[in-house]
């Protein structure tokens, strides 16, 4: 789920008391996918992607073409950089890895907030239509993955459904654990079908200065 805990009632229960330690001994407990190949390159390509994005942003900011449904766009590619980020952040994660202390956010997980800040950020460079796109198509499975969580309290964008075994949360857990998906999704799917799709744009516009 993504960053489904922040919003849970349960929130304090994931700032357990951390032990102490400092320099990288206290980075690699609190994130042990730093210790690992895959999460070294994960971190890698997000700040090469933060980096491009910084880029393309400020070069599409200073034509002044870039619709509202773009600016939008790259407000949800920032939202799920910063998302990736959280998980190498020292003390976000405890010591067994686990979000907040209270989620264990893996490789997929990461994978799939990086894939949607990309794609977020390539829309938003490209046009209004590319990033109208985003929303319609990205909102409506984030609502889809937020309805199979309430129902089964698994994901379904990371096969959780299939292969994570049943959490046994309580209701307001379930709630708690959805409810930024359902926000997110909801959002996308109005600025996408709703809100923009009468805004006009040049495509291509920021190629195009």
């Amino acid at each position: 789920m993504t960053l489904g805990f922040i919003a849970s009632p349960v929130f304090a229960h994931g700032l357990a008391e951390k032990g102490g330690g400092s320099g990288w001994d206290f980075l690699f407990r609190h994130n042990p996918p730093f210790e690992t190949v895959s999460g070294t390159l994960m971190v890698g390509a997000l700040v090469i992607a933060v980096a491009v994005g910084l880029f393309l942003f400020w070069r599409q900011w200073r034509t002044g073409r870039a619709s509202w449904v773009q600016y939008s766009a790259w407000a949800y590619a920032a939202m799920f950089f910063l998302t990736t980020a959280l998980t190498y952040i020292p003390g976000v994660s405890d010591a067994e890895g686990n979000f907040l202390g209270l989620f264990r956010l893996d490789l997929i997980d990461d994978l799939l907030h990086f894939g949607s800040g990309v794609w977020a950020m390539l829309a938003a460079w490209h046009s209004t239509r590319a990033s109208l796109a985003y929303f319609r198509i990205f909102g409506s499975l984030y609502l889809l993955d937020a309805a199979v969580g309430l129902v089964t309290q698994r994901g379904i964008l990371d096969l959780g459904v299939f292969l994570a075994e049943y959490p046994n949360l309580s209701v307001w857990e379930t709630v708690g654990a959805n409810l930024p998906h359902i926000l997110i999704g909801g959002i996308a799917v109005l600025i996408g079908f709703v809100w923009g799709r009468n805004t006009q744009g040049r495509p291509n516009a920021t190629r195009d200065a």
